[in-house]
Order: structure tokens, then C-alpha cells, then sequence
């Protein structure tokens, strides 16, 4: 991801409690990547606990890093001002209450780890700009292809199950009016692909 990645551009990985303080250790430790901020997402309806051995998880982080050396990032993309407006004139916090994805985001079909919209939107708004370009290496049922295309982005999703890839297309379909040809979902060893065409306003 960084090998692509432009320089001082925004990269935003989720994680739970399992795995992200060990990605954060490898960003800074091993690849010297300047980590902005750390967002909290607290879903309000998260799932019981049915083992009732330790708290009810209902958290998930997202870190937020710049693909350059800690000390010469700078001039990344943050739209202060529009997380401003959208959070009642008051600066944005780093804690976010959004409830798990609506059953109508899945109308097309489930995926064990969908993100909300409303979580990828506000992410998308605040660290890119219209006509930019986005990656999402692991893309399940096309969330950010989705709120992309509602935002004028462009972007390329990758995602090797091709399941997911059925659902990712027929959610961009609904969304665009069937945008894409049949084969517009292109099968690679060992990837599928979902690519977008450049954005025409």
C-alpha cells in the first residue's frame, strides 16, 4: 500500500483491539510513517458479549497516517472546515458514535466486517478532495466505492472473494445506473479487481 501510495497522501486502516496497535507499531517503527490521529468508533448497538467473561466489545479504531517519514510529512489532506459544518459548527473529535451498518446496506448481500456509510463518508470527506484517486486493497462489499462515487472520487477496489465482488457490483450498479459492462469485474491470480473509470463531472 505505501509502494503506490503519493507522498504526504492520507492512509486510513480499522482495526480492533486484536491487531491495531500492532499495525501502529509497524507504520512507525518499521516504515517511520507519521501517524496523525487515532478515531475511536464506538457503535452505540454493538453485539452482546454471549460469553459474559469479559466487557461487551463495541469499539473499533481507525489509524490515521501520512505516507512519509514522521518528520518531513506535511501538506496532507484534511477538510477542517467541512467536519466543522458537519459536526454543529464545533471542531470534529477523534470519537465517533455511528451504529453498526442498517440492514438496508445490505440488502445486496452480507459481509462479516461491512463498515456503515455514514463511518466511510465521514472519513472520505475529511482526508480526500473531489477527482482523487482511492484505494481500498480490501474493498468486501464495495463501502467505498459506494460513498466515492457519491463524493466525485475515483477509485480502485481490490477484493479476492468474488462473492463480495457480486455485491459491491450490484451496489455500485444501483447507485450509478448500471455504470458498469458485465465484464467489468475482471478476474486476476490471485485478486479480483473492481476498477473504476476516471470520474466525468
Amino acid at each position: 500500500m505505501l509502494r503506490v501510495l503519493k507522498t504526504n497522501g492520507n492512509l486510513f486502516i480499522f482495526g480492533s483491539f486484536h491487531c491495531i496497535f500492532t499495525i501502529g507499531f509497524i507504520l512507525q517503527n518499521m516504515f517511520d510513517r507519521r501517524i496523525i490521529s487515532q478515531i475511536v468508533w464506538y457503535k452505540p448497538n454493538a453485539q452482546p458479549n454471549i460469553t459474559c467473561r469479559m466487557f461487551t466489545e463495541s469499539t473499533e479504531f481507525i489509524i490515521w497516517a501520512v505516507n512519509n517519514e514522521t518528520k518531513k510529512a506535511k501538506n496532507w489532506t484534511f477538510n477542517y472546515e467541512t467536519m466543522k459544518a458537519m459536526n454543529n459548527d464545533k471542531q470534529m473529535r477523534n470519537m465517533w458514535e455511528i451504529p453498526l451498518t442498517p440492514r438496508s446496506e445490505k440488502k445486496h448481500g452480507k459481509h462479516p466486517s461491512q463498515k456503515p456509510i455514514a463511518v466511510v463518508n465521514r472519513i472520505m470527506l475529511a482526508g480526500t478532495n473531489e477527482g482523487d484517486l482511492i484505494l481500498d486493497p480490501f474493498s468486501g462489499s464495495g463501502t467505498t466505492a459506494v460513498v466515492a462515487e457519491q463524493h466525485h472520487r475515483k477509485w480502485i477496489m481490490i477484493e479476492k472473494d468474488k462473492t463480495y465482488n457480486q455485491i459491491a457490483q450490484m451496489r455500485i450498479d444501483e447507485l450509478t445506473g448500471n455504470l458498469f459492462e458485465e465484464n467489468s469485474i475482471k478476474e486476476k491470480s490471485p485478486q479480483n479487481t473492481i476498477r473504476h473509470r476516471p470520474y466525468v463531472g
